[in-house]
């Protein structure tokens, strides 16, 4: 009963610190208060105490003869062979428990969002379980005295209950992901949404496990002989025991086996144990036939179902441990609810997965469907070509901007692409990379053709710890500070966000050095962004805003305000590796294109700052940005990156202070216009109030090129009076010249775009020559894009999705490039970008093939998770059809699959109708 009402309390205590108490008060107050309760306690219990001992009389002499006589608890020992073996059980279950804890984090971060949130309500629904498990000992009633047999078949239960959620797999993270609509109603809706999953998975096996203490304590012995040292032995093995698996289950055996893994082996520990206090209590047991078979034979069967369960299961795939759905980047798969649909997402997240490991910190994937990018907890933390404004040009900024950079520190390893293209400025000597997770040096490696080689170069020195540590213990000074690390939302990640953090940052910069702040501009709040603002505010008198790309702001802080000197900027603008990482990331070349991401002044800042107060301050104390992130997840915000711009235009505060030189802001107007279309998005418009008809004009001619309207685009730029400028408006007008047949406008600017984008040249060229009827020309081309794109991994994937639209095309007109386009789609571009079109360009242009055997093979990078689409899976059935593939049958029953969960008209399946007899001639009489 206090072993029960204990645990009860704990989920009490869990509940509120995590939900109410750290925010509102936060760490220290709530210590303070926890230590209050406690106080409280001790003096109840010595007032009860006090008072227990006037109301108790001492026993009389022969009454203690009495208590303590042999004879007086006949059953109160065990045998000797029992209690090693009760000992060893009760270190067994702590040991099961902390690796079942660790498990449950690991695998249920992925749906919950791995925030502190996901934390507490995982501990808070264990300690539940344990208590009702304790009460449940308590009130089982008079059923004999205990025996090795409970215990084993309590284990086996346990073991059971482990193993289904396992079972369950896929169908668990279907179950959240139907429940993230709960989420509409705010931070209940979403804890209600997580308690029904958490539940599933936690707290049946926690039940048992709570069950299970009091049952050991009572199999040391019965009575109330020895009573405090049989509970203080099954205390301390237990603690023991769940120590080991905490270190062990941390250090060792999840990088080693994986939490799916080390799931299995608890459902192993748990039917080993129940097997072995089976066969004791068989051994130990003399008489009675039946009760002794079923001593054994039903625990036995038990733990067998448990390990048949678990094994003849598929578990948890990708679309459990590598999908976004605690972050709400899957919800819209809820958007067209049918099982077709839920079926083609299932099958898009386990073929896009390429590499998985567990690591010390995290689940960490590779992902290789569009691009390469790396999961963290299901959740990308960054893509290789997607993220590469940010990655590559959020250091190489700070770098610009400070004009010479020496020894530079970058927190968080990533893609390599920040730590990498530093490394490549010749004025850089060192660049210090924290990184917390070393299974992310893998992700590095990957990511070699876009992050200029960075693990081989000398002067990246890696260092695998905590960024926070290293601060507060090194000694050496740096002339730029990037902090990039994950979102803020998942546990432990804010503190790279508090002023004790920022305080420790500056210290180590040298008086001149900037120190860089990642924040993300998606799926954030107001509050919280001024909370970033505030608290970087208390530490560096001068914050400029920046953006690398449309969702991500750069707040780029120092000592000083500064003015930008023009004239060093254009200088640096032009040197490598600046010209090639603007060209390649922003697909800018001069200094007006670098200043279309500047967002605000220093002064901006401080009248956000000013605006959020001194308690919107985040501080290790009082983390008020982890639960203002965990809360926004998923959710649609009113914070955009665009938004705070325009506050800062509307200020006057938008254009930095500038020296050395003039500068046409019409022209940073028009390159602010194309952020976003470096990564194939859509161009960012600034309010048509402010935009000249020229400009009008210009916005409306890239929008259309995005929409693949080339007679629109031609039309709208030849409405304004501008020639284009820059690479995107190069490539836009000389695409769209070349997709409506206009050789003479086209080929100038192909001229002119050649030098900058060689591979969208290409591409662009192969259009024209299919748009002129030239297909020996358009094959060379597009041979020639698909060549570069191998090796080129900045090449736009909008204009090479087209290039595979093209081939395809191509293919269907000219039968004899079939084969040389099918082997020149065999090899994956760089940083495997395309990877899916690729392959399905690649498999409808081999059944134009005369060799059967084309299809097969081009099958093999869709197989076994293929498109789930009607018209792909019935080719794929008549390839495999036409040479009678093994496959065959599993590709019948995919199609028999889709076209039943879509559903069947009274048409389907009828047989043609027999052709119309001809009309009789008429007779002659």
């Amino acid at each position: 009963l206090l072993y029960g009402a204990n645990a009860l309390g704990a989920v009490a205590g869990a509940s509120l610190s995590t939900f109410i108490m750290l925010e509102v008060f936060g760490t220290r107050l709530t210590l303070w208060i926890a230590c209050l309760l406690n106080l409280l306690v001790a003096v109840s219990a010595r007032a009860v105490d006090r008072g227990l001992s006037k109301a108790q009389e001492p026993p009389t002499p022969r009454e203690a003869t009495k208590s303590t006589a042999g004879g007086s608890d006949p059953a109160g020992a065990p045998s000797a062979a029992s209690v090693p073996f009760v000992l060893i059980a009760a270190g067994s279950t702590g040991f099961v428990f902390l690796l079942l804890e660790l498990v449950w984090y690991r695998m249920l971060s992925p749906l919950l969002g791995g925030s502190t949130y996901t934390f507490g309500l995982i501990l808070a629904v264990a300690l539940l379980g344990i208590g009702l498990g304790g009460l449940a000992y308590t009130f089982r009633g008079a059923g004999g005295p205990p025996q090795l047999s409970h215990f084993a078949l309590s284990c086996g239960f346990e073991a059971l209950l482990v193993a289904i959620p396992f079972a369950l797999g896929d169908r668990l993270a279907t179950l959240t992901l139907l429940l993230r609509g709960f989420a509409v109603v705010g931070l209940g809706g979403q804890l209600a949404a997580w308690t029904v999953t958490t539940s599933i998975v936690v707290l049946p096996a926690a039940v048992v496990a709570g069950y299970q203490f009091p049952l050991l304590i009572a199999l040391l012995g019965r009575g109330s002989r020895q009573v405090s040292r049989h509970v203080g032995l099954a205390y301390a093995s237990n603690t023991l025991g769940a120590i080991l698996g905490s270190l062990a289950g941390g250090f060792v055996l999840m990088p080693l086996l994986t939490a799916p893994g080390l799931w299995k082996l608890a459902v192993w520990v748990l039917a080993v144990l129940g097997a072995g206090a089976a066969v004791l209590q068989w051994s130990a047991t003399r008489t009675g036939g039946h009760r002794r078979q079923a001593a054994l034979v039903i625990p036995m069967l038990t733990s067998v179902l448990a390990l048949v369960w678990l094994h003849g299961a598929v578990g948890p795939t990708a679309v459990w441990r590598h999908s976004p759905i605690g972050a709400g980047r899957a919800d819209h798969v809820l958007g067209d609810r049918t099982q077709n649909k839920l079926h083609q997402w299932f099958n898009e997240r386990r073929a896009s997965i390429a590499w998985e490991v567990d690591g010390r910190e995290s689940s960490i994937a590779l992902s290789i469907s569009n691009d390469t990018s790396f999961l963290v907890t299901g959740k990308s933390d960054g893509a290789a070509v997607d993220d590469s404004a940010t990655q590559v040009m959020g250091g190489l900024l700070g770098a610009m901007l400070h004009g010479d950079v020496r020894r530079v520190l970058v927190i968080g390893l990533g893609t390599g692409s920040t730590a990498g293209w530093l490394g490549a400025l010749p004025s850089v000597e060192r660049v210090d990379v924290i990184e917390i997770e070393p299974a992310i040096v893998e992700v590095a490696r990957v990511c070699g053709p876009v992050n200029h080689g960075a693990l081989a170069n000398p002067k990246v020195n890696l260092i695998i710890a905590d960024a926070r540590e290293v601060l507060l213990t090194s000694r050496d000074r740096y002339d730029l500070i990037f902090s990039e690390p994950s979102n803020p939302y998942r546990a432990g990640i804010a503190s790279l966000f508090t002023k004790e953090f920022y305080e420790s940052a500056a210290a180590r910069l040298n008086p001149d050095g900037l120190f860089i702040q990642w924040v993300q501009g998606y799926e954030i709040d107001v509050q919280s962004v001024r909370t970033v603002y505030a608290t970087l505010a208390t530490v560096f008198p001068s914050i400029e805003s920046w953006r690398a790309d449309p969702g991500d702001l750069l707040l780029i802080s120092r000592s000083a305000e500064a003015p930008f000197d023009l004239e060093r900027m254009g200088a640096l603008v032009s040197q490598t590796p600046y010209r090639e990482a603007l060209l390649a990331t922003w697909r800018v070349t001069t200094v007006a294109g670098v200043l279309a991401h500047f967002v605000g002044r220093p002064a901006f800042a401080r009248a956000i700052t000013d605006l959020a107060g001194p308690f919107a301050v985040n501080t290790d104390d009082r983390n008020l940005l982890e639960f203002g992130v965990s809360r926004s997840l998923g959710r649609p915000n009113n914070f955009d990156v665009e938004h705070l711009r325009q506050a800062a235009s509307d200020r006057g505060e938008a254009r930095p202070q500038l020296v050395n030189g003039q500068l046409d802001w019409q022209q940073v107007d028009d390159r602010r216009m194309l952020l976003g279309m470096a990564s194939s998005a859509s161009p960012r418009p600034f309010p048509l109030a402010k935009m000249s008809p020229a400009q009008q004009r210009r916005f409306e001619a890239l929008s259309a090129w995005v929409a693949g309207n080339a007679r629109t685009v031609v039309g709208a730029w030849g409405a304004q009076p501008r020639a284009p400028e820059g690479a995107v408006e190069l490539m836009v007008l000389a695409d769209a010249h070349a997709t409506v047949g206009n050789e003479a406008a086209a080929l100038p600017l192909v001229d002119q775009l050649r030098l900058l984008l060689p591979t969208e040249t290409h591409a662009i060229v192969a259009r024209l020559g299919w748009s002129l009827g030239q297909r020996d020309r358009a094959f060379e081309a597009l041979e020639q894009a698909f060549l570069s794109y191998r090796s080129d991994p900045w090449a736009s994937n909008m204009l090479m999705a087209r290039s595979l639209s093209l081939a395809l095309e191509l293919a269907r007109a000219e039968r004899r490039f079939v084969e040389p386009l099918f082997v020149l789609l065999g090899e994956p571009f760089s940083v495997q970008s395309l990877t899916v079109q690729r392959s399905a360009v690649r498999f409808e242009i081999a059944l134009l093939g005369g060799e059967s055997q084309m299809c097969v093979q081009a099958l093999e990078a869709l197989e076994p998770h293929p498109i789930w689409q009607e018209s792909f899976l019935t080719k794929r059935l008549l390839c495999y059809q036409r040479v009678g593939h093994p496959r065959e049958p599993r590709a019948r029953e995919d199609l028999s699959a889709f076209r039943t969960a879509r559903g069947w008209t009274v048409a389907t399946d009828l047989v043609p109708p027999a052709p119309a007899a001809p009309p009789a001639s008429p007779s002659r009489r």
